[in-house]
């Protein structure tokens, strides 16, 4: 029993330094979240901010979240979140590694290897280890459903199998994105298994349990998923404005194709290189079961390689679907194509790349080990401990060299003193103040608690609160642009701003040319009171 526990703390240790070692509290996305799950167990705290009164999709997380956050500090939930996490995604980690042949001190060293790899790059901005949100969780959840489902397809127990759609479904109620993009690898890699000259039958039943197991587990998460894709009454220019603000401006770096830098296509080239490069020597220079895993040395490990190819078919169909030379509005059909991008199609492939690119790595120096001592070299054990511990402990610097001083768009004395201006805020106004905050607002409502009257980081995901968010913006744009007119801001341009948004107070940079004294004044920042 301790043989199969020590590998997954060392793997959850691993995990946890990374995300807290790397990533301040807050991180970049977990205001986004825990408000929003506060709001939701708690309607009343900050009731006047919109964006906490729009629909939720991921509403098991938020509920979870937001049940915890009544009995813990924001960063205690985030905290305790992250380590929760982390520990699922070390369960999960174990699971996958154990499935394809990897004792434990190679699941250590291939987590290691992936905790490096996913911390120099990314294809598509997909991360999983550095902060608390739904996906993170999703990820462990969708691994230990890859374990269970390559242990079970291929021993032909069922058992597993449905051990593995309970774990996809439990995924999906956690992120309906990340846990549907798994189950749509594990079906289309059972059609490769076809190919390959699997059964049709067993097949069938296989997936068959794996679906069912899925729907009844996902049937927390996905109802209330449905009900938000389902229930939208709004006309077609709302939701193709939704669409364009979403997917073409808001979320562009993650769902446009076009948007992906000459950095991320050689990162993924790279890793998706290695793969092959990995794979090809590890089924003995066979291309065909380089290119569908076919062969048969490492049955196991040929289901992961067609998971991998299900995830690249997916990221190269949302590049197909996505590409565009020209502006978004003179693409032939953008509502549809942009309608099928929300749905991140690169995340799955950006996830299995670095996951699958660290396990083969590892499989091909423990092959390597193998060949050598059979030919009566000396064993390679005491330099893979050295190679671990110098992975371990690399994952851990990288992540402390890579931790940013201050949130992006602040210096370490600016996002100071924009604490301390929320504090000011949160001792001295009313709990149902409305605050126009700036464009790089970060952790208002946590560090304040008050609310909001547009944030740009908290964009909603329906589509008529996208569209709302979107005319926020544009109104606080058309007022400012307005009122610089004569060079300040006066009386009458605060008296409009009141009429227009119902602001109680304004939190902008100290250099901005207001007529009026400020509430508060700090080095950086200023509160204006708007009426």
């Amino acid at each position: 029993r301790a043989a199969m526990l020590w590998p997954i703390l060392l793997v959850w240790l691993l995990f946890s330094g990374v995300s807290l070692l790397g990533t301040p509290v807050p991180g970049v996305n977990e205001p986004h979240y825990v408000c929003k799950a506060r709001s939701l167990i708690d309607p009343e705290w900050c009731e006047r901010d919109f964006f906490l009164r729009s629909a939720n999709v991921h509403w098991c997380f938020l509920y979870l979240t937001g049940w915890w956050s009544q009995w813990s500090s924001f960063s205690g939930t985030v905290i305790s979140g992250r380590l929760l996490s982390a520990l699922v995604l070390a369960l999960g980690w174990r699971s996958l590694c154990g499935a394809v042949g990897l004792n434990g001190w190679r699941s250590l060293l291939a987590a290691s290897i992936f905790a490096v790899v996913t911390q120099l790059g990314s294809f598509s901005g997909e991360w999983i280890l550095g902060g608390y949100e739904s996906k993170v969780p999703a990820w462990g959840l969708g691994w230990a459903a890859l374990g269970y489902w390559i242990g079970g397809s291929t021993t032909g127990q069922l058992r597993r199998v449905m051990l593995a759609g309970l774990c996809c479904g439990l995924s999906v109620t956690l992120h309906p994105v990340v846990g549907g993009w798994f189950g749509v690898g594990v079906a289309g890699a059972s059609v490769l298994r076809v190919f390959c000259g699997g059964g049709i039958r067993s097949e069938v039943i296989s997936l068959g349990v794996f679906g069912a197991a899925s729907i009844f587990a996902a049937l927390p998460g996905l109802l209330p998923a449905l009900r938000f894709l389902l229930s939208g009454q709004e006309s077609t220019a709302v939701r193709d404005r939704a669409i364009f603000v979403q997917v073409y401006w808001r979320l562009r770096h993650h769902l446009d194709p076009t948007a992906i830098t000459a950095e991320q296509w050689w990162f993924a080239g790279l890793l998706l290189s290695l793969v092959l490069l990995s794979g090809l020597w590890l089924q003995g220079g066979r291309r065909l079961d380089l290119l569908f895993g076919c062969g048969d040395r490492n049955k196991s490990l040929a289901n992961l390689q067609r998971v991998l190819m299900v995830a690249l078919a997916l990221a190269s169909a949302g590049i197909l679907v996505g590409w565009h030379a020209d502006p978004v509005e003179q693409m032939r059909g953008w509502q549809w194509r942009g309608n099928l991008l929300r749905f991140y199609p690169f995340r799955f492939f950006d996830g299995m790349l670095p996951t699958v690119t660290a396990i083969m790595v590892v499989l091909c120096g423990a092959r390597l080990s193998e060949s050598l001592q059979a030919v009566g070299l000396r064993a390679l054990w005491p330099k893979w401990a050295m190679c671990l511990l110098v992975l371990f402990a690399g994952a851990w610097g990288l992540a402390m060299w890579k931790r940013p001083a201050a949130p992006a768009g602040y210096t370490r004395a600016g996002w100071r003193d924009w604490q301390a201006a929320c504090v000011w805020l949160q001792t001295h106004t009313e709990k149902a103040s409305l605050v126009l905050t700036p464009r790089e607002s970060f952790a208002f409502k946590w560090l304040s608690e008050r609310a909001e009257y547009v944030c740009y980081k908290d964009c909603p995901q329906d589509p008529a609160g996208i569209v709302k968010w979107d005319s926020r913006l544009w109104k606080v744009h058309a007022w400012s642009a307005e009122s610089l007119q004569d060079g300040r801001y006066d009386a009458g341009d605060l008296e409009r701003l009141r009429l227009q948004t119902g602001c109680d107070y304004i939190l902008i940079r100290g250099q901005e040319p207001f007529e009026s004294v400020p509430a508060w004044s700090g080095e950086y920042w200023k509160i204006y009171r708007v009426h």
